[in-house]
């Protein structure tokens, strides 16, 4: 079996055409030939086969060589074109290479044709194999380019000394840009807040060759500063030995606003652990205390004036005895009891204890309605609630200030409850918390 090859002639003669087939198959190729001879043939045979090739006459009667190249341009077919004629001369052949054709050929020279067309076969094979790679290159980088645009972290590339030369959509957003233009006209140098930690990473990317997990404060174009995770990369620039960061950034803000939330869950965890351990200890010796002062206060007698003493230690006795069943109740761990409960009266037991825990540059001001009706709750969870949004307030006034606790009957209106999902229209019983600082009311 011979190679392959599928070749159309423009020919008008059947014996030169037979001639050229013969010379090819002498090479050792397995032909598939069609001779035409006008333009509409070409283009016929042009859409029905798979050529590889095209061998065309100069001068036809009523089509030419160079006709026949346009055909073969208009279809838009990148194949081998050869010229092979009897009458052409120098100048012609020239302006036909010029036109594209790929090479010409005298039929009296026929000993030339296998050397031209495994010649056109091997640069066709080079200029396809090209163009894949071309493609492919083309699909790989518009696959990245989207890949990278559609991140949900921030992506730049940046010169050493803070130049931005491109960054992604989303690290636009992060910074408050409207365009990834204005965000270029920007120096990276002037996003960090800490210029120190900006030095100090440029150093370690050049020593090292990247950064891993780097957290720093940024500062964007408008807003409060953000907490960003930087990783990244030491590639080669566009002029030689001109290094360019390749970045990841991702904010952890929020991330590390929750972290803070949840270290402080677990130390009021603990502490309350603690509360728990420390007031039954001391629970056991109040009891202690209790039992000898009423033996004291019958073996003395209750009108002696010792007696009365003694009352005033088992008063002072029973209110400790009450505080620490408060600690026990806000330290225990139980399962969800929920009863009717009076708001008022938790909370008037809870204020010694949120007194104590609120300190002295925190004023507590209570207001209760009267005949409040009461609300379906767990008392230990209500309570940690009621200390939870203590603590928070005291932290919002660190001048001190006022923290208001109030009860009343309110009417949920459908306004308010269509942007609370877990709320519905009409009446309830709520708490209301306000708070006070430095005489302002937010």
């Amino acid at each position: 079996m011979g190679k392959p090859l599928h070749v159309l002639l423009v020919e008008d003669s059947p014996d030169d055409a037979e001639l050229i087939i013969q010379e090819l198959e002498r090479g050792g190729y397995d032909l598939t030939t069609e001779r035409v001879e006008t333009a509409s043939a070409m283009q016929d045979a042009l859409g029905r086969g798979r050529w590889q090739m095209v061998l065309s006459d100069y001068d036809l009667p009523t089509f030419s060589g160079p006709a026949a190249l346009d055909v073969l341009k208009a279809v838009g077919q990148d194949l081998p074109f050869i010229i092979i004629s009897g009458t052409i001369g120098e100048e012609t052949a020239v302006a036909a290479l010029k036109a594209g054709a790929h090479d010409f050929l005298a039929k009296t020279a026929l000993a030339r044709l296998l050397p031209a067309v495994e010649r056109e076969l091997r640069d066709v094979a080079v200029r396809r194999e090209r163009t894949l790679a071309h493609d492919a290159l083309r699909q790989s980088e518009a696959q990245y380019r989207s890949l990278v645009d559609r991140a949900l972290f921030g992506i730049y590339r940046a010169t050493v000394d803070g130049c931005i030369l491109t960054a992604n959509p989303a690290l636009v957003r992060m910074l408050g840009y409207s365009t990834a233009r204005e965000l270029l006209a920007v120096s990276l140098n002037d996003v960090y807040i800490d210029k120190t930690a900006r030095d100090t990473l440029n150093t370690r990317m050049l020593e090292h060759g990247r950064i891993a997990g780097e957290e720093v404060m940024w500062q964007p174009r408008s807003g409060e500063a953000i907490l960003v995770r930087l990783s990244g990369a030491v590639v080669e620039g566009s002029s030689a030995g001109s290094p360019v960061f390749e970045v990841i950034v991702e904010e952890i803000t929020e991330r590390h606003r929750l972290h803070e939330q949840l270290r402080q869950a677990q130390k009021m965890e603990a502490i309350g652990h603690l509360a728990g351990g420390i007031a039954h200890d001391f629970n056991n010796l109040l009891t202690a205390i209790l039992g000898y002062s009423e033996l004291l206060t019958e073996q003395i007698g209750p009108d002696k004036p010792i007696g009365r003493d003694l009352r005033e230690i088992m008063s002072a006795a029973q209110r400790a005895a009450a505080l620490t069943r408060q600690l026990l109740a806000f330290s225990r761990r139980q399962a969800i009891a929920v009863t009717a409960l009076d708001l008022n009266q938790v909370i008037g037991n809870l204020e010694a204890m949120l007194r104590r825990l609120l300190g002295e540059k925190v004023k507590i001001k209570t207001g209760f309605e009267s005949q409040l009706r009461p609300v379906m709750a767990d008392a230990t969870q209500l309570e940690q609630v009621l200390i939870n949004l203590a603590v928070n307030a005291r932290d919002a006034m660190p001048q001190g200030g006022v923290l208001t606790i109030e009860t009343r009957h309110v009417e949920l209106d459908v306004s308010h409850a269509s942007i609370h999902p877990s709320a519905k229209p009409g009446g309830v019983r709520a708490l209301e918390r306000h708070r006070h600082g430095n005489g302002n009311e937010p």
